[in-house]
């Protein structure tokens, strides 16, 4: 049996570029900066939700990855807000405090 991929460039160039990842710089894990953020109710009852409420979501704006995260917040009627300490996974040792929440 012969391998058929042998002398093949690959698709999107060749085989002998190198491959970078962007440099990822690490912060303080002891740094807690505060993040903003709001409330998004989804379209669709939760089916898995006896009552079959709509999920409310929490939608974070990321003071370290400029991205927004997104954490659930509970369901209507039963939103759970208040402090919360999240990681970002974008930047390895950040972490946020979501403080203020607005609708």
């Amino acid at each position: 049996m012969t391998d058929s991929t042998v002398g093949q460039a690959s698709l999107f160039g060749t085989d002998d570029e190198p491959t970078e990842a962007p440099p990822v710089s690490r912060v303080d894990p002891d740094e807690l900066r505060h993040a903003t953020a709001r409330l998004v109710v989804t379209r669709d009852p939760d089916s898995a939700d006896a009552q079959h409420r709509k999920k409310v979501l929490l939608v974070v704006h990321c003071p370290f990855c400029d991205h927004q995260h997104i954490h659930p917040g509970g369901w209507v009627g039963d939103v759970r807000l208040g402090e919360r300490r999240a990681r970002c996974i974008g930047q390895p040792g950040g972490r946020y405090l979501i403080k203020a929440v607005g609708e």
